[in-house]
């Protein structure tokens, strides 16, 4: 139930944003939304379970290696 009163107010923000900004591609955006809101909760509770449940910490920084073009 939850998901599908979000589904709508995405709906409904999308339906505001195309009337405002007169482009009706705008009305397209909540379905990909909602597949990443998703996507977005796996990610975190994967993470949160490997670093307070299993205890894995993944403190560290890196930088991609950078590529002349």
């Amino acid at each position: 139930m939850f998901l599908v009163s979000y589904f709508f107010v995405a709906v409904a923000f999308a339906l505001f944003a195309s009337w405002k900004e007169q482009r009706l591609e705008l009305l397209l955006v909540p379905f990909p939304y909602l597949i990443l809101v998703y996507i977005n909760a796996y990610v975190f509770l994967e993470q949160m379970l490997k670093e307070v449940l299993f205890r894995k910490k993944s403190l560290y920084w890196f930088t991609p290696e950078r590529v002349e073009i």
